[in-house]
């Protein structure tokens, strides 16, 4: 707290007073709060709470197809979490004759930490078959991803639709974040 601020901080002190006549003052030194926290002064200063820091996460799916790399049995994926909402993600993927890359966006409805329905969107190279045939699509998905409370595994369920081939592909996986 600057001088000015506590200068200020005192001023208003005295000047206001509940109906028991106790000043501001004596009630922040009676209840141990810090006058930030009640006077907010000049504006409210955004804690780790209100504003989460990004940071860098794992994740492993498996089932049929993903909302990640449509074509798929397994992938893991390394996240970078903006906020409680949105992700970045570069997935790698494997399926019985080939695999797969992805790079994308995903925006949860209601949060990352609860059931939510999610949209994602993306760009898939796959290499696939004998003659390792390379093939790249953009995709968009909507799903719903079931959390169990306080767990890091999800069960997501939705449709891929994948362009130019436009072909649209069902997926449901465990997915669990590491």
């Amino acid at each position: 707290m600057t001088e000015r601020e506590y200068q200020y901080f005192m001023m208003m002190s005295e000047k206001c007073s509940d109906s028991d006549g106790e000043t501001l003052l004596e009630k922040l030194l009676k209840t141990r709060v810090e006058p930030a926290e009640v006077l907010n002064y000049p504006f409210n200063i955004p804690t780790k709470q209100e504003y989460p820091s990004k940071d860098w996460s794992w994740s492993s799916s498996f089932g049929f197809s993903s909302e990640k790399v449509t074509l798929s049995f397994y992938d893991v994926s390394l996240l970078y979490n903006i906020d409680e909402n949105s992700e970045l993600y570069g997935a790698f993927s494997y399926m019985i004759f080939g695999g797969g890359i992805g790079l994308g966006y995903k925006y949860y409805i209601e949060g990352k930490s609860k059931s939510s329905m999610f949209v994602n969107t993306g760009a898939q190279i796959y290499v696939m078959g004998e003659n390792h045939t390379v093939d790249a699509v953009l995709n968009t998905a909507a799903g719903l991803s079931l959390k169990k409370t306080g767990g890091k595994t999800s069960f997501n369920i939705g449709i891929s639709l994948l362009f130019p081939v436009e072909e649209i592909i069902p997926f449901i996986n465990l997915q669990r974040r590491l």
